[in-house]
């Protein structure tokens, strides 16, 4: 294996939550809010992490640093911008507040496939999963390109830097099934708080 540097951690709080009606990652989870409970499952594998979000004073509880969009554009695209541009680490981790199930084994793996790329970034049948990807702060230069071009698709991102895409089921092989599990509705969280009583029933 590899001796590979600690990558940094993003987390990012964007988003209207529109179809879960609150802040998702304010929900209680287990004992802790869901933020809280991500941050502590990225801080396993990663140097420090900083949260992304344009309403730090509902994170006050925090001690983690809080940095806004720096382009004023709702999209997932602004939120990576912001994390890469703010961080203090060359390779970081990028994660959405949407994946409750999130397990960080998966990151010294992703950062073993790097080799030659910029991205390490794992693909379902049902695409790509950016918001849960390793990134290079190298990718800053095209990412701020693509705002120039008011192109503000991430997937896009991965036809213009070098990218190793790594199958999702490899990552579920050394993590769990439900690693990807994505939370948007009331009806969604109630499964993912059974999913992980049962993943944590097992351990």
């Amino acid at each position: 294996m590899k001796n590979i540097k600690k990558p940094g951690g993003i987390i990012l709080l964007g988003g209207k939550s529109k179809r879960m009606g609150t802040d998702k990652y304010l929900l209680p989870f287990f004992n802790l809010t869901l933020v809280e409970r991500l941050i502590a499952e990225l801080e396993k594998a990663v140097q420090e992490v900083i949260l992304i979000t344009n309403e730090p004073e509902k994170l006050n509880f925090l001690p983690h640093k809080k940095y806004p969009d720096h382009y004023a554009i709702p999209c997932a695209l602004s939120g990576l911008h912001a994390g890469l541009k703010n961080s203090k680490c060359d390779l970081n981790f990028v994660l959405a507040c949407d994946l409750p199930l999130f397990d960080s084994r998966m990151i010294p793996y992703l950062a073993e496939q790097l080799n030659n790329t910029d991205v390490a970034v794992p693909k379902t049948s049902k695409g790509f999963e950016a918001l849960c990807a390793l990134y290079s702060k190298k990718n800053l230069a095209e990412i701020e390109k693509m705002f120039y071009e008011k192109n503000y698709a991430i997937h896009d991102l991965f036809n213009r830097i070098p990218t190793a895409v790594i199958a999702a089921d490899k990552i579920e092989t050394l993590t769990h099934r439900h690693v990807f599990f994505n939370m948007n509705t009331p009806a969604e969280y109630e499964e993912a708080q059974k999913i992980y009583g049962t993943l944590n029933n097992k351990s």
